[in-house]
């Protein structure tokens, strides 16, 4: 269950040790980490590209415009779990979805053009 919390939202405390556990089991390795970085990073582009607008996200997510606009163009090149989790609250996309190799454009909240 989510706990809003002003411009926040929390997981209680048992959702969270288990979101923990399952980051913690999904960055076993440190190449698994860094891949999962570089798709959060390919994945964020997508959807800046497509419709998200940077300084509305950060605001959402209680991060500076700057630190999206560096985990974007790699000078971030490993953010934490936090700053994964609040930016992907604030697109309303599940992190699992962030981290991904090839989530669909559904996925990621992309209207696929038409004609």
């Amino acid at each position: 269950m989510n706990v809003n919390r002003g411009r926040y939202q929390y997981l209680d405390s048992e959702h969270h040790s288990s979101y923990a556990r399952e980051m913690q089991d999904m960055s076993t390795t440190e190449t698994d980490g860094l891949t999962r970085a570089k798709n959060f990073r390919a994945n964020l582009r997508r959807v800046f590209d497509s419709w998200a607008v940077q300084s509305k996200v950060a605001a959402d997510a209680g991060i500076h415009a700057i630190h999206i606009a560096k985990i974007l163009n790699g000078r971030s090149s490993n953010p934490t779990i936090d700053t994964m989790e609040a930016i992907s609250i604030a697109l309303e996309i599940p992190i699992e979805t962030l981290l991904a190799g090839s989530p669909t454009n559904t996925d990621l909240r992309i209207l696929e053009k038409s004609g």
